[in-house]
């Protein structure tokens, strides 16, 4: 058996070309984040400086006296829960300031609420008019916003409620930023409306002279019987040939 592959019902076969010209990650700055309990995060490759204010006047920051006004105090260089000290020069006190840094970017999901037929890996096929939802989660603050590219469109904001509403197949590469600046590699996801789509799987293969799967092949008839257990509609269609 060389070639095993599964359909839903087609009417139409689309194949489309698309201009990825335009899919470059826009720019994206490092930030000091302070969440609502007043706990601060930043990147590990940001520096850390001290500033003082008055109770009487606590919008007015000046910086702690150094040997140059522009010294560095200390720099944070790994990622997680650090204590950065600095000893009053009044009292003779050492005061501990927490800072998490975070390097880790966030993760963004593709998802359909309604409409989907069928999926596998990272294509999508949905009826005509389903929306398509992005979640985002970041495991240390929050993420700042999650952008899109469909069919090589310059990356922009993700507004929910987005629908397919035209038969086709459509290239979407989305990303995140979280409230500290890192930044997700784009993530490919391809989604098919049609009333019929095609999807091949990889070639299953036995051991020469031999009826036993090859380890890689039994992966593979193994995605098969989940896929046929969720989606219990597909019609599978096989093809075969020895040597």
């Amino acid at each position: 058996m060389k070639r095993m592959k599964y359909a839903l019902p087609l009417l139409l076969l689309l194949v489309l070309c698309f201009n990825l010209s335009g899919q470059e990650q826009l720019k994206h700055h490092s930030a000091l984040y302070v969440d609502s309990n007043g706990q601060v995060y930043t990147q590990s490759n940001q520096s850390a400086y001290f500033f003082v204010s008055s109770p009487d006047d606590p919008n007015t920051l000046t910086p702690v006296p150094t040997p140059s006004r522009d010294s560095i105090l200390q720099s944070l260089k790994k990622e997680g829960v650090q204590y950065i000290s600095q000893k009053d020069s009044k009292t003779g006190k050492t005061i501990l300031y927490k800072v998490i840094t975070d390097d880790t970017p966030p993760e963004t999901m593709i998802d359909f609420t309604d409409g989907l037929i069928f999926a596998k890996r990272n294509h999508y096929y949905v009826e005509l008019g389903a929306p398509v939802k992005l979640s985002a989660t970041d495991k240390a603050t929050a993420v700042r916003e999650t952008l899109c590219s469909l069919n090589g469109s310059p990356f922009h904001q993700f507004e929910d409620g987005h629908s397919f509403s035209q038969e086709g197949e459509f290239l979407i590469k989305i990303y995140s930023v979280d409230m500290v600046g890192n930044v997700e590699q784009p993530k490919t996801f391809w989604v098919t409306t049609s009333a019929e789509a095609v999807v091949p799987m990889d070639n299953i293969y036995f051991d020469y002279n031999s009826a036993n799967l090859r380890p890689e092949s039994k992966v593979e008839i193994d995605t098969l019987v989940y896929l046929m257990n969720k989606y219990p509609n597909i019609r599978i269609e096989l093809r075969a040939h020895t040597d």
